[in-house]
């Protein structure tokens, strides 16, 4: 029987992270970016380091990745770096390979965090893992509940992923927000700084609504060798252009959300799209009576590796206390000296 006393995990897409939980909780958990000074790392190499050495012992490895990164052999990778690490400082602890369940450890970490013990968790982002049928999950409404189960309600997959060999394509809101944060040189990852334009800019008839009926206007989008891109159109505000997108990513997510109601009042939100902290505070004034809503801090891809480790613990121990998230710190204690 695999003991779960201690779990080490960590992800590699972008955003990368080491977390380690003790007894179920988090006993620190570091970004890479935070050790390396690269923006959005996707190689966790200094924090499994800087990880491992921190840790009396390691029970259970666990890692994810996105394998329609830029660097698919990547994984192996850290993988092999990984075990060579652990196995000369900590034994050999048994380990797992969770890559299949993008948008569940999004899901976890949110509810696990919510303190509520049962709850809609709604999980959108750009493309996560593949699934069966084609294409990347971009939107999935889980039913969730102590200890461990998430029951798939609804899921969204596109194929627009870099090196897809179909023919068609579509994509989703998050990648949506992050095509246009990638038009105006912001970047994929960007989108931060897309958020922050808009509110400069104002209702304009020279741009072209970026939803029909409520879905994706998908004639503004183009196959590109690196997936879709943007199509231009015209001399166009840049200000206007990022207002109408967010105005229409509001309006999009907050159908989403109502649709997330309809399986509880609890709702949690995850996934990239929950960083747009302007939308969050819109979605409290369209929130149906009685509804609470939960917005994960951590809702990058890093979070991922924290909600694999929870998920990971909560199956082996089928445990069901809860511990809602206090504080944002998750590290060494420190004693300060006045």
């Amino acid at each position: 029987m695999v003991s779960s006393n201690n779990i080490l995990s960590y992800n590699c897409s972008h955003n990368a992270a080491t977390c380690y939980l003790k007894d179920g909780k988090i006993d620190w958990f570091i970004e890479e970016e935070r050790v390396s000074r690269k923006k959005h790392d996707h190689r966790p190499y200094l924090s499994l380091v800087d990880g491992v050495r921190r840790v009396d012992d390691i029970d259970l490895a666990l890692h994810t990745t996105l394998h329609h990164s830029d660097e698919p052999e990547l994984a192996d990778r850290v993988l092999n770096f990984t075990c060579e690490l652990i196995q000369k400082a900590k034994g050999k602890p048994n380990f797992m390979d969770c890559s299949a369940e993008h948008h569940l450890h999004h899901a976890a970490l949110a509810f696990y965090n919510s303190g509520f013990e049962d709850a809609a968790c709604l999980i959108v982002d750009g493309a996560g893992a593949y699934v069966d049928g084609g294409g990347h999950e971009v939107e999935t409404i889980y039913k969730a509940s102590y200890p461990h189960s998430f029951e798939k309600i609804y899921q969204r997959a596109v194929p627009w992923y870099k090196g897809s060999t179909l023919t068609d394509y579509t994509i989703g809101i998050g990648f949506v927000y992050a095509g246009i944060s990638e038009y105006l040189g912001f970047g994929t990852l960007g989108c931060g700084k897309l958020m922050g334009l808009a509110p400069y800019g104002k209702e304009d008839p020279n741009v072209k609504p970026f939803l029909v009926d409520g879905e994706v206007d998908e004639t503004l989008w183009e196959r590109d060798p690196n997936g879709v891109k943007f199509k231009p159109y015209g001399d166009v505000s840049p200000a206007n252009l990022a207002w109408r997108c967010q105005k229409d990513f509001e309006t999009y997510m907050i159908a989403l959300i109502k649709k997330a109601s309809e399986v509880s009042n609890n709702i949690v939100l995850s996934g990239g799209c929950a960083l747009n902290c302007v939308a969050n505070y819109e979605y409290l004034k369209h929130l149906p009576e009685d509804a609470k809503l939960y917005v994960e801090p951590v809702s990058s891809d890093a979070g991922t590796a924290a909600g694999m480790a929870m998920y990971g613990w909560r199956n082996l121990t089928k445990s069901t206390e809860i511990y809602p998230l206090k504080d944002l710190y998750w590290g060494t204690q420190h004693e300060i000296l006045l």
